[in-house]
C-alpha cells in the first residue's frame, strides 16, 4: 500500500510540471530547460552513487538498454516540452493519459505481464473519464491544420508514446541494479543527445533568475531524480502495467495546478471525468491488493489439509 501511496504523491508532484514548464517556457528555450534540468538531476545523482560506492556489474544489453533509455527521455522531453509551447498546460496534463494506456498495451505484449479483467475494467473507466475530460478527442482532427494547440496536441502525444517505452527499457533490468544508477546513466546518455540539438538550435544559456533557477530545481529534484529512481525501484515490487494506472492521477491534478496556478479555465469535465478516472484507479489497485492477499491463503491450504490428514 506504501508503494502505490507513494507513485500517486509523484504523479502528484510531476502533474506540477506541466504549469511549471509552462511558466518557465516565458523567459527559457525548451531545449534548455530540459538539458539543464537532466543536467542536475544526473549531477546529483552521480555524486550519490559515489559516496554509497554504488558498482553495479552491467553486461552489454544492459548497457544499450540504458542508452535506449536516455535516448526515450532526450526525445520524448523535446517532443512534449516544445508541444507545451503552442498548447496549454490542461491539455498537456490531460493528454498525459496517453502514456499509461500505451504503456499498459506494451507492458502486457513486451513484458508478458498479465492483463486481468479488473485491470481493463479500470482502463475503460479511465477512457471514459478521458472522453470526458479532453477536448483533444472532439476538436483536433477538425483543427489540425489551422489552429496551434492542436498541432502542440499532436507532438505531446507523440512525445508520451516516446515515453512509454522507458519504463518497457527499465523494467527487465531493475531487479539487477540500483535504480539511483540505472537512472543516473539513462540521464547522463540524455543529456550526451541533447548537446547538439541545444548547441544547434538555441545555443546554452545558463537559468539566471530566481524563478528560473527554482524552476529547475523544481523539475531536477522531486519530479527527476526523486521520481524516476523511486519510479523504478518500486518495479521490484510491482508488476509494470499495475503502476501505470496511477499516472492516470496527473490528468485530474494537472488542471487543477494550472487553475490555481495559471488562472486557465477549470469547468464541470474535470470533477465529472476525473470521478471516473478515479473510480477507474481504485478498482483495479484495490483488486490487486486484494488478489495479493487471496493468493498467499490458497498457497497454504495444501499444506493445511496434508496436516488435517
Amino acid at each position: 500500500m506504501k508503494a502505490f501511496f507513494a507513485l500517486v504523491l509523484m504523479n502528484t508532484l510531476w502533474a506540477g510540471t506541466y504549469t511549471i514548464i509552462k511558466i518557465g517556457l516565458g523567459t527559457m528555450h525548451p531545449l534548455n530547460m530540459i538539458f539543464w534540468r537532466m543536467g542536475l538531476a544526473a549531477f546529483i545523482l552521480w555524486v550519490y552513487i559515489l559516496i554509497k560506492k554504488i558498482k553495479p556489474n552491467l553486461n552489454l544489453h544492459d548497457v544499450v538498454r540504458i542508452i535506449s533509455m536516455g535516448g526515450v527521455i532526450a526525445g520524448s522531453h523535446i517532443l512534449w516540452v516544445t508541444g507545451i509551447n503552442f498548447t496549454n498546460a490542461s491539455d498537456a496534463s490531460l493528454l498525459y493519459a496517453f502514456e499509461p494506456i500505451w504503456s499498459i498495451i506494451l507492458a502486457s505484449i513486451l513484458l508478458k505481464e498479465r492483463f486481468t479483467k479488473a485491470m481493463g475494467v479500470g482502463l475503460i473507466l479511465a477512457l471514459i473519464g478521458m472522453t470526458i475530460l479532453s477536448r483533444f478527442f472532439i476538436s483536433f482532427f477538425g483543427s489540425f491544420f489551422t489552429h496551434k494547440v492542436a498541432l502542440g496536441n499532436l507532438l505531446v502525444v507523440i512525445g508520451l508514446f516516446m515515453e512509454s517505452l522507458y519504463s518497457i527499457l527499465a523494467k527487465p533490468i531493475a531487479d539487477r541494479h540500483s535504480s539511483a544508477f540505472i537512472v543516473a546513466l539513462a540521464l547522463l546518455f540524455s543529456e550526451l543527445f541533447l548537446v547538439l540539438p541545444v548547441f544547434a538550435l538555441e545555443g546554452f544559456h545558463f537559468p539566471m533568475t530566481a524563478g528560473e533557477i527554482i524552476i529547475i530545481l523544481y523539475l531536477s529534484i522531486p519530479c527527476t531524480v526523486i521520481g524516476y529512481a523511486l519510479w523504478v525501484k518500486i518495479m521490484r515490487q510491482l508488476p509494470v502495467n499495475i503502476m501505470l494506472y496511477t499516472i492516470f492521477v496527473q490528468p485530474i491534478t494537472g488542471p487543477l495546478i494550472a487553475f490555481f496556478v495559471l488562472g486557465e479555465t477549470l469547468d464541470s469535465r474535470i470533477f465529472c471525468g476525473g470521478s471516473f478516472i478515479i473510480c477507474g484507479v481504485i478498482f483495479v489497485i484495490s483488486s490487486y491488493i486484494k488478489e495479493k492477499r487471496i493468493k498467499p491463503t490458497l498457497l497454504m491450504m495444501p499444506t493445511a489439509a496434508m496436516d488435517r490428514n
